[in-house]
């Protein structure tokens, strides 16, 4: 507080009455930008999300002329965060962070990750080579949006392409089949 108040002397301000208290409030306030004092909410990291599934699925549609139209998609799931309000993934390229993040509420994110039309003797032609080129370019991560603007830690960044169990074929007859069950 000495220096404080050597200033206020030095401008020639005695008012004792008016200058101590506001010597003694400017001291604490500047002492509190140098130095933060440990009574300050110190932000303790929030873990990120765990069991996080990836999954391929396929999805064919026949053509005529013997021909198939197909998809393979790339899910990303994860489990219900406690206390979470929203989601939000970020894009990872071999350029980097994408700074735009995608907020959603549910607790999946699909991506078309691979597409063709070919014969149908083909099968899925050429799906593995377009699933490691999605591999070796794009990548997503996810964190839980909680309360009070407060975000968990990124999770690791999974590949497109990349899964955590068996990819799951669906054919058009799938859909059908489901649908009009669910009817």
């Amino acid at each position: 507080m000495m220096n404080v108040r050597r200033i206020f002397e030095a401008l020639h301000l005695h008012n004792a009455q008016f200058i101590l208290p506001l010597a003694a409030l400017l001291e604490v306030l500047v002492g509190a930008c140098v130095n933060p004092s440990s009574t300050q909410q110190k932000l303790v990291p929030i873990p990120p999300l765990k069991e996080i599934v990836a999954t391929l699925e396929d999805e064919v549609q026949e053509l005529s002329d013997n021909r198939i139209a197909w998809s393979t998609y790339w899910k990303l799931c994860w489990q219900s965060y406690p206390g979470a309000k929203a989601y939000e993934l970020q894009t990872l390229t071999g350029e980097g962070a994408s700074p735009k993040l995608h907020r959603q509420s549910d607790r999946c994110f699909r991506i078309e990750a691979a597409a063709g039309e070919n014969l149908k003797s083909q099968g899925l032609f050429n799906r593995k080579v377009l699933l490691l080129l999605q591999r070796s370019q794009l990548a997503y991560r996810v964190r839980a949006i909680l309360d009070e603007n407060r975000v968990s830690e990124w999770s690791a960044a999974m590949a497109v392409g990349d899964t955590t169990t068996e990819p799951r074929l669906q054919t058009t007859y799938d859909f059908v089949k489901k649908s009009e069950s669910s009817q």
